[in-house]
């Protein structure tokens, strides 16, 4: 994605294109059917881009595990393309394994700005349409900078308190998490204002 494809966004549509192709692809050759979520936008289609695996014992209870494709007029190759990877990896390492819940992989398009924070991000569209068929959704979990060598947050109390960040008020980490990515020399630096929790686990 980084450095075949490099730049991809709305301006950047046919290298969005492309990107959309080669994660088709990837989800294809591991034998998923792939689904487009597209919304027009611009005059143009964004496409979420979707594989879903059913559970065997609790298929009507749904995980999302997403990443987004797209970048900020970069290579992206940090953010996202680690995260596309890991959401590869994690699709071809279950599609031959029963899970007992349902599980869909999701590469949303329109994270980044300038459509971040803004009802055109991929995700958003997404989750609103989910809501209004009266889906649930158990849990999601986003793959994002997995290649980033330091977590980054507002400041920290182990164990304790709460992350303000873009995409809400989360949990800091607990004692364990901080602990084990001490071990492995991960850094977390603390940021006097609201900052995106970032964490390469």
């Amino acid at each position: 994605l980084s450095h075949e494809i490099g730049d991809r966004n709305m301006v950047h549509y046919k290298a969005l294109e492309r990107a959309v192709q080669y994660i088709t692809q990837q989800f294809s050759a591991y034998g998923y059917q792939v689904q487009f979520h597209g919304y027009l936008l611009e005059n143009k289609t964004a496409k979420n881009i979707i594989v879903t695996k059913r559970g065997m014992r609790l298929p009507e209870e749904r995980i999302i595990v997403s990443a987004h494709y797209d970048s900020c007029f970069n290579p992206g190759a940090d953010d996202n393309a680690s995260g596309v990877a890991a959401l590869l990896e994690l699709a071809r390492s279950v599609v031959d394994h029963p899970l007992d819940r349902t599980v869909s992989f999701i590469a949303f398009v329109n994270e980044e700005p300038p459509y971040f924070k803004t009802e055109q991000m991929g995700s958003r569209v997404y989750a609103k349409e989910v809501k209004a068929r009266g889906e649930t959704i158990t849990s999601v979990i986003a793959l994002e900078m997995l290649g980033k060598p330091r977590v980054s947050a507002s400041q920290v109390v182990e164990g304790t308190g709460w992350v303000d960040c873009a995409h809400g008020r989360f949990p800091v980490p607990t004692a364990a998490t901080l602990e084990i990515l001490g071990a492995r020399g991960i850094a977390v630096t603390q940021c006097d204002e609201p900052h995106e929790l970032v964490t390469p686990t």
